[in-house]
């Protein structure tokens, strides 16, 4: 098995989960459920699994395949951006010191744009701080939906 192909399934599992615990809890419970949540959530969330999982497995293929090399710095300024705009977002939430953390993929994102030397190395930095942010905010709607007891 290639790097490319466990990559793409440890992406695929890890979105398929985080979505499954924080989609359902969420739209099934809420107020504003959406007529498709049964759907996807309780017993028919194997259907959520094998929609995210495969979309995200075909997707991170595609990202980290060869005929994408060239994108490659533009698509994780975008990504970059998208995050960094969505912790934003959510600002009210994060804990304040979190704060940087968006501010500083928004500049990341800028300076991989301008293809500058430390934005490369800015960028690796704040993937592993977003990688222990996504654990913990995974871990935590884990215990929340009460799957850890």
């Amino acid at each position: 098995m290639s790097l490319r192909v466990a990559i793409a399934l440890f992406c695929a599992a890890l979105g398929a989960l985080t979505t499954s615990v924080t989609v359902c809890p969420l739209s099934v419970h809420g107020p504003l459920a959406p007529s498709w949540a049964p759907w996807i959530c309780g017993e028919n969330v194997w259907r959520q699994w094998v929609l995210v999982g495969v979309s995200l497995f075909l997707v991170t293929l595609f990202l980290t395949g060869e005929r994408f090399r060239p994108f490659r710095r533009h698509a994780a300024a975008a990504l970059l951006a998208f995050i960094g705009l969505y912790m934003l977002r959510d600002l009210n939430v994060l804990k304040t010191w979190w704060a940087v953390l968006p501010i500083a993929m928004l500049v990341a994102a800028a300076g991989l744009l301008a293809n500058l030397r430390w934005a490369r190395y800015l960028a690796y930095v704040l993937a592993l701080l977003f990688a222990v942010y996504w654990g913990v905010w995974t871990w935590l709607s884990l215990r929340t939906a009460g799957y850890l007891r």
